[in-house]
């Protein structure tokens, strides 16, 4: 079998979920048609053929379209993508395909799947309306031989979308097994491509998270494989527990679900992972304690916040993160969203240690740098946006850490965007202001609002 591309977790790219070395899409790879609709739909009728080897082999010979390179290097060709997922027979094909073929039909199929949504949002959505597709992907996850793979095609179906977020969660069955497969997955790399599948789901809304936490056995599987610890038993693969982690981070993203997080079983996972050490052990324990730390800050009660101080290494590995969402840049191959690091650090700086800590960090200058860029009220922010909800995080922070001399003198004719309600009506955009000023008309009118 051969390596799918890699899986979205936690609205950032995620590895590979499986390690199979077969060659023979390699093989298959051959030259490209020059009329590649025509041999698309040529093979779509194939998929269709109640003889399983012809299907089968039509499935497979579907990948020479997709991709290009050698063994090493799986790269979906985005035109190809725009071109095969446009085609409605071919589409069709791979339901039925996924839905009444043999099991190689059926992963043949799934990894095809998983080349033509491979970071193409509008594959994503015509592949989520085709009818009879997640009722396939649910027949091909109940296999133990395709779990993982089918868990990666339903991770990319979910990243962003969240009418697949709700399609996936409304499919009869399909939690209950991503749950089984969390709890006592064959593989490591299967349950990370069912954490992700899950996480992907749970950024959608609340309401979807709040689903998925009602499943029985699912917070459970997701906070086991969030412990790093080896039990003796089984050795946990280090990214899938980052994985874990990004899931329970997704989740205690949104206001309603953080009730049902606040349990001793959730803190009993995540006060440890918070206090690890030791950069020298690689990036997955860093980003494992400063996500750790930020769901922390997230579920503890306002009045708790101003003793909840963290670990200088905690906090520059934070800052790094929220570096990275300002700049659209990947760190530990995932890819930062500000909005669920600024609230954190709003929260954060309650305490007089974090706040010292954040400010020699560079803290200030980040802010500024998140008021001085448009807003954006969608529910994905647009890169080089900030979104609307995190600007009174984003504010409230600034107002703690201007406690700080050094701090409240970087703020001295400081431009910056104004709120959305300040639009310059007769230019229609943004205004702009003095950082001071907004600050203080923010603390004497908005006061702790997002805390």
């Amino acid at each position: 079998s051969e390596n799918p591309p890699p899986v979205r977790g936690k609205e950032r790219d995620s590895p590979t979920q499986t390690q199979d070395t077969d060659t023979r899409v390699e093989q298959a790879t051959g030259r490209m048609e020059d009329n590649v609709a025509e041999t698309a739909r040529g093979l779509a009728l194939a998929m269709a053929s109640e003889d399983a080897s012809v299907s089968r082999q039509a499935a497979e010979d579907l990948m020479s379209l997709l991709f290009c390179g050698g063994r090493s290097e799986r790269t979906p060709i985005r035109s190809r993508q725009d071109e095969l997922g446009e085609i409605p027979e071919l589409r069709g094909a791979l339901s039925h395909l996924l839905q009444h073929g043999c099991f190689e039909g059926r992963y043949f199929g799934c990894l095809a799947l998983s080349y033509l949504l491979h970071c193409n949002p509008t594959n994503i959505h015509l592949v989520g309306k085709t009818p009879g597709i997640f009722e396939g992907i649910r027949l091909s996850l109940s296999d133990p031989r395709m779990q993982g793979l089918a868990s990666g095609v339903l991770s990319q179906l979910a990243f962003g979308d969240k009418d697949n977020g709700e399609r996936i969660c409304d499919t009869p069955l399909i939690l209950d097994l991503l749950a089984d497969i969390v709890l006592q997955g064959r593989h490591s790399a299967d349950q990370q491509a069912a954490t992700c599948a899950v996480s992907n789901c749970a950024a959608n809304s609340p309401e979807l998270a709040l689903k998925i936490i009602a499943v029985p056995g699912m917070l459970e599987g997701i906070l086991k494989l969030c412990g790093h610890e080896e039990d003796g038993e089984k050795d946990l693969n280090a990214r899938t527990c980052v994985s874990a982690m990004g899931c329970v981070d997704n989740l205690s993203y949104h206001q309603a679900v953080r009730p049902h997080l606040r349990g001793e079983e959730v803190m009993r996972v995540l006060v440890p992972l918070m206090q690890l050490r030791g950069a020298q052990r690689g990036e997955e324990i860093r980003v494992m304690s400063a996500e750790s730390a930020m769901i922390v800050s997230r579920l503890s009660m306002r009045e708790d916040l101003a003793g909840l101080r963290l670990e200088g290494e905690v906090l520059c590995t934070i800052m790094h993160c929220l570096r990275c969402a300002i700049d659209g840049e990947l760190w530990a191959s995932f890819a930062w969203r500000l909005g669920e690091v600024l609230e954190p650090i709003c929260r954060l700086s309650e305490n007089k240690h974090n706040c010292q800590v954040l400010a020699a960090e560079g803290a200030c200058k980040q802010l500024i740098r998140v008021l001085q860029m448009p807003e954006c009220s969608e529910p994905t922010t647009l890169q080089g946006h900030a979104p609307a909800a995190g600007r009174a995080h984003c504010l409230q922070a600034l107002a703690n850490l201007a406690e700080i001399p050094a701090c409240r003198a970087g703020l001295v004719g400081v431009r910056v965007l104004l709120p959305s309600g300040g639009r310059d009506r007769r230019r229609g955009h943004q205004g702009w202001g003095t950082a001071a000023g907004v600050l203080e008309r923010f603390a004497a009118g908005e006061g702790a609002a997002g805390r």
